[in-house]
């Protein structure tokens, strides 16, 4: 089997699931947002909500990005 062959079936495996995973986060800003929407979407004052939209939920969501950004270019140079 030619390696670019495989490097382009891994990069694609590493897109798609980037891509499905970059769910979650964006599901815990939404519950962060819904939870603070009775302070009028003010969370920076709650530290708890706070440390949850940053840390688990733009945090992964940036990096799965990117993930998603480099496999994807990999993808492509290599098809």
């Amino acid at each position: 089997m030619n390696i670019k062959k495989i490097v382009n079936n891994t990069s694609n495996i590493v897109t798609y699931s980037a891509l499905i995973l970059m769910v979650f986060p964006i599901c815990e800003i939404a519950q962060v947002v819904v939870e603070s929407s009775s302070n009028r979407f003010i969370f920076i004052d709650n530290v708890a909500l706070s440390s949850r939209f940053f840390f688990n939920g733009l945090m992964p969501f940036l990096f799965l990005s990117y993930i998603f950004l480099i496999s994807s270019y990999i993808s492509l140079k290599t098809n």
